[in-house]
């Protein structure tokens, strides 16, 4: 029992880290394109916030600091 309590709780902890990396991502995108001016219709956002799979995440925040429209951060 303490042997699965202990894995409990480690699966647990990594999926805390894992959905507080893909939370700051968001955090990301969404500042680096309010400072370029980018403006992020409501489902965007939500699109955004709502996304757990960090390699799309990064792939959409290094697509957000060159970007000068929201379909080149997404597209």
């Amino acid at each position: 029992l303490s042997e699965g309590v202990a894995q409990g709780v480690a699966q647990g902890v990594a999926q805390g880290v894992a959905q507080g990396v893909a939370q700051g991502r968001a955090a990301a995108i969404m500042a680096i394109a309010a400072a370029r001016g980018i403006v992020l219709a409501p489902a965007q956002r939500d699109f955004v916030t709502a996304c757990t799979d960090i390699a799309l995440l990064d792939t959409w925040l290094m697509r957000a600091a060159t970007a000068v429209r929201a379909d080149e951060v997404f597209g």
